[in-house]
């Protein structure tokens, strides 16, 4: 087995890092999704089109879109047949660069941009937890459907589509329900690809916001991963989340961009 390589951000050129960060994304899709049985890919592409009327249950990214015209007619099609709306992840290097123009001619409207950010583990430091708090590692069936119903309260989703994320929890793909006491407060997952460590499915429970309960579900998932040799977290950030994120020390480095066919 190769050995594992662990780049910092020292190594990459500024449109490097937007390299890494969108192709970051895309990885951790698809590995989030990878064993649900509508999820396909092929040729760079990636989409999990489930007609469950939900749009984070009908995805489609990567980092190349072939035959981009026809591509995008069939599934704005077979989503206008099942009556469901769907969500197309746009990023700075995904090609064709015209994209967003054959989105636009079928429908789609661009929803929103979040920023990909990164950042120097180095700069990551323990953070005061509430008391009581708890970060637990999902490691069987029943820690994974509590995480499920956490994250589905978190983000306002329903559980079938929650269930759809987080099927094969591994080192390189890990899930953590967080607690204060005995109350379930939140959840994160760290996604670790080409040496890099993402954040991702970061949700706090409505009732336990504004508590550092967010700031602590960034950190100590990095702070693992540092631990591990990594030098580089990266995320992409909610405007909630945005605040929390950029006093840790986070650096944008460029923007997704959300569009939705189906949508009110």
């Amino acid at each position: 087995m190769a050995e594992q390589v662990f780049p910092r951000v020292s190594d990459f050129s500024p449109e490097g890092l937007v390299r890494m960060a969108d192709e970051h994304d895309d990885a951790a899709f698809a590995l989030a999704l990878g064993g649900h049985p509508a999820m396909q890919s092929a040729d760079g592409f990636s989409e999990v089109l489930t007609g469950i009327k939900d749009p984070f249950a009908n995805m489609f990214f990567g980092m190349h879109v072939p035959d981009a015209v026809n591509r995008v007619l069939a599934i704005t099609e077979r989503l206008r047949e099942l009556e469901c709306p769907g969500l197309f992840w746009v990023g700075p290097c995904m090609t064709p660069k015209n994209l967003d123009e054959i989105l636009y001619q079928n429908g789609w409207v661009h929803l929103a941009s979040p920023p990909a950010m990164v950042i120097d583990l180095e700069n990551i430091r323990t953070a005061e937890v509430p008391p009581g708090f708890k970060l637990q590692r999902v490691s069987n069936a029943e820690e994974l459907s509590v995480w499920h119903q956490a994250i589905a309260k978190g983000f306002g989703m329903s559980v079938e589509v929650a269930e759809m994320f987080a099927w094969n929890p591994s080192d390189q793909i890990r899930f953590y329900t967080a607690f204060v006491n005995a109350d379930v407060v939140g959840t994160t997952a760290l996604i670790l690809q080409n040496g890099v460590a993402g954040i991702y499915c970061l949700s706090t429970l409505p009732e336990f916001r504004a508590r550092g309960i967010g700031t602590a579900l960034t950190t100590l998932p990095l702070i693992e991963a540092r631990n591990e040799g990594f030098h580089i977290g990266t995320l992409q950030s909610s405007k909630m989340g945005l605040p929390v994120y950029t006093r840790l020390g986070f650096q944008e480095v460029c923007k997704l961009r959300m569009f939705s066919f189906g949508m009110p």
